[in-house]
């Protein structure tokens, strides 16, 4: 046996008789940008190079002979490691992608992964295996992307029994789950999940017994939250034609789209519902949501939040005859605003409602023309301006601000930020969306004091919160507004028992969805401020900062 160091690899282990089977280094080649191509001796001689825009492959060769009863095998992996994995030339796992779904795998259809906090393990069931393992030398490559990024975690690679390998699954995948009276969501899906395309899959919902069976088509979700090892999902109800279908789901409308949320850096769990909750009380539709636990070919993943996808639907956003717009991160279905946001880069927006193909070249340029026109007549306008709430829905503007400043959302007015242009040829704010990294929970912008209002602490976020501010009939209605909502829906009373409420409902779940993932009391979770011991500590948390945050904005917004 060969003790090496292998870069980003920790160990490769498959299931066989009662021994060890060694893998034999065969050879390790390094790729520059240009092409050229070297052999090193041994992986320490990377401690050297400077150039970090290599490639990297690792070849190994394995004899099938001394694999007596092969059952399956396992991969793992740092999971910060970018790679291509191929036997005998066959493509068999590709973690190619900056955002893979580290708790699943992609690779064959009767193949699964097992995560734990530290590495991705790739299970390659026989079926999958004996497709492209042949008599005599089998070669296994490794073609790493990224390994710049890859970290030295063990010295060896082998051949193991599951036995004598603790981190091999057991028999009864799904540990230490107790309970809870929230519904159990259960998908299967026999080809992995991927971020692109979405895969088919087959959705159970449950609690006791089973209440549907449905096919659906899965994909991981989200942006920097493609990052956590915990992922959120989008799926889409199909019929056997892979027709779209429209389910109501745990008492919601039925509709196609859904989404499932999974809270990660969110250690309370109910940030995201807290603020879609308040919004939706204080008149306006947000995505209705509901507490569920999810678990995907067996293995539970924690605790979710099943949410409403935003549409444009007589169940959802009622929106007739007009359109829904986005401002974001750039895409290639965007126009540009024609006012710079101070010293950054001008905003973009996306036509999300009616889509680009449905949309005739004239009703786009008519699109852009009147939000030129509204940002336009906003920043020629003076503080006794009157003529821009003949173009805007002020009521919107003023609830659209202060849900996101009672919450501190720092994503706000410039990520996930939508807003819609009425039959009546009104702009009109909202709906809200992605509210997780708000409540003080980040430790960067100053997203953790309670005090500081977000539309003025980036570039990056259009001048119109600021220019409405300075205007006194907006911020008559605002304060008016303000004072309206502290003494019933915002009020302490109101806001503290709902958290209470959410509290009883995660009591069991919280605890398995913390069995799965240990990130009470770990300071490395990005991009937590306040680090709780328990789920309470987070709670509580939550809710002091709630409760300084609306005695700082009271002081702001008086008469």
């Amino acid at each position: 046996m060969k003790n090496i160091f292998l870069f980003g690899v920790c160990l490769l282990l498959f299931a066989c008789g009662n021994q060890s089977v060694d893998l034999e280094l065969k050879e390790i080649r390094l790729i520059k940008r240009g092409g050229e191509c070297k052999i090193i001796e041994s992986l320490n001689d990377l401690k050297n190079e400077k150039d970090t825009s290599y490639r990297l492959e690792v070849k190994y060769l394995f004899n099938k002979k001394a694999i007596k009863s092969l059952v399956s095998g396992l991969l793992q992996i740092d999971n910060t490691a970018f790679f291509k994995l191929y036997l005998n030339d066959k493509l068999v796992l590709d973690k190619s992608s900056a955002f893979f779904l580290d708790t699943l795998i992609s690779a064959k259809k009767d193949s699964f992964l097992y995560a734990d906090n530290l590495y991705a393990n790739y299970f390659l069931h026989s079926t999958a295996l004996q497709k492209s393992i042949k008599s005599g030398n089998n070669l296994l490559l490794i073609k790493f992307t990224n390994p710049k990024y890859c970290k030295l975690k063990h010295n060896q690679t082998r051949l193991l029994l599951p036995k004598n390998n603790a981190n091999y699954p057991s028999k009864k995948p799904i540990k230490k789950i107790t309970p809870s009276k929230l519904p159990w969501i259960s998908v299967n899906a026999n080809s992995g999940i991927k971020d692109d395309p979405k895969s088919y899959a087959k959705l159970l919902i449950k609690n006791g017994a089973p209440l549907l069976q449905e096919n659906i088509k899965i994909e991981i979700r989200g942006n920097t939250s493609q990052s956590f090892k915990k992922k959120s999902f989008s799926f889409l109800f199909v019929d056997e034609n892979n027709t779209l279908k429209k389910v109501g789901l745990l008492g919601l409308p039925a509709h196609e789209h859904w989404i499932l949320y999974g809270p990660y850096a969110d250690k309370s769990l109910m940030r995201n519902m807290l603020a879609y909750r308040l919004f939706k009380k204080m008149g306006h539709y947000a995505p209705r949501t509901k507490f569920c636990e999810l678990s995907i070919n067996g293995f539970y993943q924690g605790l979710y939040v099943l949410c409403e996808k935003i549409r444009v639907d007589s169940s959802r956003l009622d929106l007739k005859n007009g359109y829904l717009i986005k401002l974001d991160r750039p895409t290639n279905k965007f126009f540009q605003s024609n006012i710079s946001n101070r010293k950054a880069s001008k905003p973009v927006f996306e036509i999300v409602h009616p889509n680009n193909s449905a949309l005739g070249f004239s009703e786009r340029v008519q699109i852009q023309s009147f939000v030129h026109l509204f940002e336009e007549s906003l920043f020629l306008s003076d503080e006794n301006c009157l003529d821009i709430f003949e173009i805007i829905d002020m009521t919107s503007f003023v609830d659209f601000l202060i849900i996101n400043e009672f919450c501190k959302n720092i994503d706000a007015y410039r990520l996930s930020t939508y807003f819609q242009i009425s039959e009546e040829k009104k702009l009109k704010m909202g709906p809200i969306w992605d509210f997780n990294f708000s409540f003080g929970l980040t430790d960067y912008l100053n997203g953790y004091k309670s005090s500081g209002f977000v539309y003025s602490s980036m570039e990056e976020i259009p001048f119109w919160w600021e220019k409405l501010n300075q205007n006194k009939f907006f911020n008559s209605a605002l304060t008016k507004r303000w004072k309206q909502l502290r003494s019933s829906i915002l009020s302490d009373e109101v806001v503290m028992e709902m958290v209470e409420k959410f509290d009883r409902e995660l009591e069991i779940a919280q605890e398995n969805n913390f069995d799965k993932w240990s990130l009470l009391g770990q300071k490395e979770v990005w991009p937590n401020y306040y680090i709780g011991d328990t789920h309470q500590d987070e709670v509580t948390y939550l809710q002091r900062w709630i409760s300084e945050r609306a005695k700082w904005l009271d002081k702001q917004w008086k008469n």
